[in-house]
C-alpha cells in the first residue's frame, strides 16, 4: 500500500508542477471585448510611438485574430464565420502603422508644417508604400506582402496603414522590429521594436 501511496503522491505532484508551469506562461482565455482592449493598452508592449516635429508615427502590432476582427466589424458572429475570415490571415506578422498630427492635428497641416506636400505623401502611401516596410527579427527579414491604405481623401485626420509579412516558413525566436523608410518625408529610417515577451503574454482568443 505505502508503494501505491509514493506512487499516487509523485502523480499528483507532476500534475501540480504541471499546471504551476502553464501559469507561469501568463496566458489567458478573453473574450473579444477583453483581447481587443489588452492589444490596445500601450502598457502591454503593444504599441510603439515616435514623433518628428509636427508628425506623429503609431505602430499597433497585429494578430491574424485582430485582424479578422477588423474585417468582421462586429463582436457576435458563430464559430464557422468566424474560422473561415481567421483562415485567410493565418501565417503571417502583421503591423499597423498610422502617420497623423501631433497633438490631434490634420495629417495635411502637419506636413505643411513641415514644408511636405500631403497630397504627394499620400499618393506616395498607395502606390510605392509598400516596399518602404520590413520586418525583422534576429537575422531574419520579412518583406511586406499585404499593404492596404486607407482611403483618406483629404478628409481622414491620419494615414492608416495594414502591412502583413511573410518570414516564409521561419519561426523567428527573436524580438519584432518594423523598419520604414520614411525618406518621403524627409526623416530617413525609422525603427519600432515589439519585445517577443510581450507577444507571447498576447491572451487567447475565445470564440
Amino acid at each position: 500500500m505505502s508503494d501505491i501511496r509514493a506512487m499516487q503522491n509523485r502523480e499528483y505532484l507532476a500534475f501540480i508542477l504541471v499546471m504551476l508551469a502553464l501559469a507561469g506562461c501568463g496566458l489567458k482565455n478573453t473574450d473579444v471585448k477583453g483581447y481587443v482592449k489588452y492589444l490596445n493598452k500601450p502598457e502591454n508592449g503593444l504599441i510603439q510611438e515616435k514623433e518628428f516635429g509636427a508628425i506623429k508615427f503609431k505602430v499597433n502590432w497585429m494578430t491574424p485574430e485582430l485582424m479578422a476582427l477588423n474585417e468582421m466589424k462586429k463582436t457576435s458572429f458563430s464559430q464557422k464565420e468566424w474560422e473561415s475570415v481567421l483562415n485567410q490571415y493565418e501565417g503571417l506578422k502583421y503591423c499597423q502603422l498610422s502617420i497623423s498630427g501631433v497633438n490631434g492635428t490634420h495629417i495635411y497641416e502637419a506636413l505643411a508644417a513641415e514644408d511636405l506636400d500631403g497630397a504627394e505623401i499620400d499618393e506616395f502611401l498607395n502606390f510605392n508604400g509598400q516596399g518602404a516596410l520590413f520586418l525583422t527579427s534576429g537575422t531574419d527579414t520579412a518583406k511586406c506582402v499585404l499593404y492596404t491604405v486607407s482611403k483618406t481623401y483629404g478628409l481622414a485626420k491620419q494615414f492608416d496603414i495594414a502591412a502583413g509579412f511573410n518570414f516564409e516558413g521561419k519561426k523567428p525566436k527573436d524580438d519584432f522590429t518594423l523598419e520604414l523608410d520614411a525618406s518621403f518625408i524627409d526623416k530617413g529610417g525609422l525603427k519600432f521594436r515589439f519585445r517577443k515577451e510581450d507577444i507571447d503574454n498576447i491572451p487567447i482568443l475565445t470564440i
